[in-house]
């Protein structure tokens, strides 16, 4: 109903399942899952060998993911209405990450709203090791996109054929 309050951890779960349902994310593929909470966002994803270029680090188009992922979560974190699209995202990848020998850490990225008007909303990430060492960080802008609404996107509205799991718990 309109002025009815908003159901934010509702929301933030509803953003985990709708990314967790993604097929870019799906277990053969990234295999990367997102926590969302006001105005934050994690992302893990493991440093597979399969994810790795010829020198056998990973490639940098796992930071841009994490990076991205977890900065647009953060941002979709505080709009209930549309789904927000990246307009802009740069990338520093701070430390290589090898990910061979069977020993495949579990990346964590954190991102961070730092400032939002109704049409743009701004955050950063940081991307750690799990033993707290930075090997990335990202910024970028996002856009809450009119021809989006999240209602219509069944991945997050559709809570019979994509239902909820403990890995959708909020930040």
């Amino acid at each position: 109903a309109a002025g009815a309050p908003v159901d934010w951890p509702q929301h933030w779960r509803r953003c985990a399942k709708m990314y967790r349902f993604a097929p870019v994310n799906a277990a053969d593929r990234f295999a990367s899952r997102v926590r969302v909470g006001h105005k934050r966002a994690r992302v893990t994803m493991p440093a597979r060998p399969s994810y790795c270029h010829a020198a056998l680090a990973l490639h940098g188009l796992n930071y841009f993911k994490m990076l991205d992922d977890a900065c647009f979560f953060a941002a979709q974190s505080m709009n209930r209405q549309h789904f927000c699209v990246t307009t802009s995202f740069t990338t520093y990848i701070t430390r290589p990450v090898v990910a061979g020998d069977g020993d495949v850490p579990l990346l964590t990225s954190t991102g961070t709203v730092t400032s939002a008007s109704k049409s743009l909303i701004l955050a950063e990430a940081v991307m750690l090791l799990p033993d707290g060492t930075e090997v990335g960080r990202g910024s970028g802008t996002f856009m809450p996109h009119p021809k989006f609404a999240l209602e219509t996107i069944a991945m997050y509205a559709d809570e019979g054929a994509y239902p909820f799991d403990e890995e959708d718990a909020p930040f």
